[in-house]
């Protein structure tokens, strides 16, 4: 005899899952989790955008300090002559190009960010700058090269920004790697919650899944319950911690422009990230279903 309860006759909602505590709880928990996991893979992504672009803007670049004369050394010699004659050397340089002498108001503005308006007196002696890049095939000695500026005009000094720059992105490196870990950590503890959670949906209709098995119904048959539950709870869970996120994201990228304008470039997200940050809430989602599929399935090939 074909039992009446069977997979093709039996409506999907036998259990009544929507009002277990978990029904409750779960989306805010998920919305905690996708909170972090978003927050945590943005910071990490918009650092490292930061970063690169910081890197592509300087790293072909290479300044010159030329100090200012003291006032006993500008009759013999003014600022403007100094910068000219290593101008002028740079130019004879073989592989040097795009030589550029830095506007003294723009040295002034850029201390500004950092001292305040108002605030840089007319003789504090701050150096003149030159920009120049190197041809890409160019093989430029650069410590022969400081070495003559400084025989030119002493104490002048030359920054390739190699240093720095390296140590830098390798600063941006240990992030994404700290926000892989926070992502996995997150990745896991929502796992055991969900497992936790499912496990305890069991023992609440305990009694009614008996039932079920009674009438007829398979082991997968009430797992697809709790994964189709659970799949809604995570994503529409998921979806309110992505919008909080990216909020939060948005206001931090306005702040971080305000404190840092003219100085670092923008901290911001590429479409292609934001596309693939998009989709965690479903992957939330699928996580959420798998996992309490698997772990039903598993309980009861224990019980019955």
């Amino acid at each position: 005899m074909k039992p009446w309860l069977s997979k093709q006759s039996v409506p999907n909602r036998e259990l009544p899952l929507q009002r277990d505590d978990n029904a409750r709880f779960m989306p805010w928990i998920m919305a905690a989790m996708v909170f972090l996991l978003v927050m945590a893979t943005a910071m990490a992504l918009a650092t490292r955008n930061a970063f690169n672009a910081w890197d592509s803007q300087l790293s072909s670049v290479i300044t010159v300090q030329v100090p200012t004369p003291s006032p006993s050394e500008h009759k013999a010699i003014s600022a403007d002559e100094r910068v000219e004659k290593i101008a002028a050397l740079l130019r004879s340089t073989e592989g040097v190009i795009g030589i550029k002498p830095v506007d003294p108001k723009e040295s002034i503005d850029l201390l500004a960010t950092w001292l305040g308006e108002g605030n840089i007196r007319a003789e504090l002696p701050i150096p003149r700058l030159i920009d120049f890049t190197l041809a890409d095939d160019a093989e430029v000695d650069l410590t022969a090269l400081q070495e003559e500026m400084t025989a030119l005009v002493p104490g002048t000094e030359l920054d390739d920004h190699k240093m720095w720059l390296d140590e830098l992105l390798a600063f941006g490196d240990k992030i994404a790697w700290a926000a892989g870990l926070i992502a996995a950590a997150i990745g896991v503890a929502t796992l055991v919650i969900i497992v936790f959670a499912t496990r305890s949906g069991l023992v609440t209709h305990h009694p009614t899944i008996e039932l079920l098995h009674i009438m007829g119904a398979r082991n997968g048959y009430i797992a697809r319950q709790f994964a189709t539950k659970n799949f809604t709870l995570g994503f529409g869970g998921g979806v309110m911690g992505l919008l909080l996120a990216l909020l939060l994201t948005y206001a931090m990228g306005q702040a971080f422009a305000e404190v840092v304008d003219g100085l670092l470039p923008s901290w911001h997200l590429l479409w292609w990230q934001m596309a693939a940050i998009g989709i965690i809430p479903l992957l939330a989602g699928l996580l959420a279903m798998l996992t309490s599929y698997a772990t039903v399935l598993y309980k009861l090939s224990r019980i019955v």
